[in-house]
């Protein structure tokens, strides 16, 4: 495995379809080649997700640059 991200729908926002990002990881060796950003990309794709409103994401410090980057 190279790389593993999971989610789930969540309704701490009423009335909003919310996407709480749980998980995301990619193997050391494989970081800086865009896989991350590859499936960050995913959960904005209402064919994968099944729609959303927002996505909420608790991430640790050291990841806080790496969700910058991707927009958020």
């Amino acid at each position: 495995m190279v790389a593993c991200a999971t989610f789930e729908r969540s309704y701490e926002i009423p009335g909003q379809r919310v996407l709480q990002l749980t998980l995301i990881a990619v193997r050391k060796k494989y970081r800086h080649l865009g896989i991350g950003h590859f499936m960050v990309q995913q959960l904005h794709d209402s064919t994968v997700t099944g729609g959303r409103d927002v996505i909420i994401v608790n991430a640790d410090h050291n990841a806080v640059e790496f969700f910058e980057k991707q927009g958020g």
